[in-house]
């Protein structure tokens, strides 16, 4: 019996959806597509679960563009992310493409940050 599928997960400004990744001929690893605006960015499923269940503090997108998903407080003073995303809530999670300057094209915070990381820990995979 295959596993049920996954329902997307949405927020104010970001939408979430568990999907194939090809990595190989024949073969596809699980992945989560986050869309914010035009920005459409596709991360390891695991990495996602791991930021979901607390035991990672960062994920890095799977193919181009580079992005990262993260916590802005969990940098440390001098580091290009503290000097890029100090602004932001120490707490929240921000997508960032990996250009310089750091620039979040999307923030979850508060109860919107805890509703995609229950999402997340329960990926499968």
């Amino acid at each position: 019996m295959p596993p049920a599928p996954v329902v997307p997960w949405q927020g104010a400004a970001v939408r979430a959806e568990f999907a194939p990744l090809p990595v190989e001929r024949r073969r596809d690893v699980p992945s989560v597509v986050l869309t914010a605006g035009g920005v459409r960015v596709q991360l390891h499923a695991s990495d996602v679960r791991a930021v979901g269940r607390g035991r990672a503090g960062i994920a890095e997108s799977a193919v181009p563009p580079l992005a990262f998903l993260c916590r802005p407080g969990a940098a440390g003073p001098g580091s290009a992310m503290h000097d890029d995303l100090g602004h932001l809530p120490p707490d929240s999670w921000a997508l960032v493409l990996g250009d310089a300057p750091l620039v979040a094209v999307a923030v979850l915070d508060g109860p919107q940050a805890a509703s995609f990381l229950a999402w997340a820990a329960d990926l499968p995979g």
